[in-house]
């Protein structure tokens, strides 16, 4: 079992949202504003994210310490994406989060990786995460959900664990983008700030989004002027570039090495999280999330 610290979480002046009076949604923990700004992805596309003249929560999440590749010392680049969330993760939940090659064996990818500075572990999921979260005796109620984000794409409901565990995701079908349908395509847009923005305000731990190839926290959520509506995003991949443009990573040499580390806590428009449009430090996001929920 991991260690529980205790700790206390920021509060941000109170308010109501949309005037439901909602408990959960008002009080400690988040502001309102009210804008009517809407965005438009860097592709070029049309977004369709909903700009509405109502309030809206201000969600900003305390997080503590925002793991990421080659902390520790440690070079993860390439794998580590979801192993750096869920070290990410267990610190906001008030846990000790375990080293790294202590994770790796835990969630059965074992630590191998350690005899060569130059190997690789096997990715996890987010039924990974969440089969960890419940045997580590952290929680146990999670969701596991694959969403779509943009069309129509294949999504797997069932998975199987590194520890051989089955797991079984819900799914939240896309909408076909051929014929454009902007009614649909809004209403596929709202219900995934539904489900993000809703989990962040009900439970005030962040959502791990994951679209196969990486993984990404989200801790927040704001209408910012001239901007519009925008995710706080923890992107663990950052700093994976550093090893191409100097020296080769040093296991030990510390995280900064080759860069400094600002950039792995940002926001981004809301298009990227529920359109999978525009970019975060240079990533463009594919057409669905595997998304894990906890709480």
């Amino acid at each position: 079992p991991i260690s529980r610290r205790v700790w206390c979480r920021r509060i941000c002046p109170g308010g109501s949202i949309g005037g439901t009076g909602n408990p959960i949604l008002s009080g400690s923990g988040m502001g309102t504003c009210a804008v009517g700004l809407g965005h438009a992805p860097s592709n070029g596309a049309t977004s369709i994210s909903r700009a509405v003249l109502a309030p809206v929560p201000e969600i900003d999440l305390l997080v503590p310490q925002v793991y990421r590749y080659h902390s520790d010392g440690l070079n993860d680049s390439g794998w580590g994406c979801v192993y750096r969330c869920t070290q990410t993760l267990l610190n906001v939940l008030g846990f000790d989060s375990p080293s790294l090659p202590d994770l790796t064996r835990a969630l059965g990818t074992g630590a191998d990786w350690r005899a060569d500075s130059s190997a690789k572990c096997e990715w996890i999921e987010p039924h990974d995460v969440a089969h960890y979260l419940s045997q580590a005796g952290c929680i146990h109620r999670t969701r596991i959900i694959h969403v779509a984000t943009r069309g129509e794409v294949y999504m797997e409901r069932n998975k199987w664990c590194k520890v051989g565990v089955p797991a079984e995701y819900e799914l939240m079908e896309g909408v076909p983008l051929l014929p454009p349908d902007p009614e649909r395509a809004r209403a596929a847009a709202d219900r995934v700030r539904d489900l993000v923005v809703g989990h962040l305000a009900r439970t005030r731990i962040p959502v791990l989004l994951d679209d196969g190839q990486a993984a990404f926290l989200v801790a927040g959520f704001r209408a910012a002027v001239h901007r519009g509506f925008e995710y706080r995003v923890l992107d663990p991949h950052y700093g994976q570039n550093y090893g191409r443009c100097g020296p080769r990573f040093q296991n030990g040499a510390g995280p900064a090495q080759f860069g400094e580390d600002w950039g792995k806590d940002q926001w981004v428009q809301a298009s990227w999280v529920e359109e999978g449009y525009g970019l975060l430090n240079g990533y463009a996001p594919k057409p669905a999330w595997m998304m894990l929920l906890v709480g």
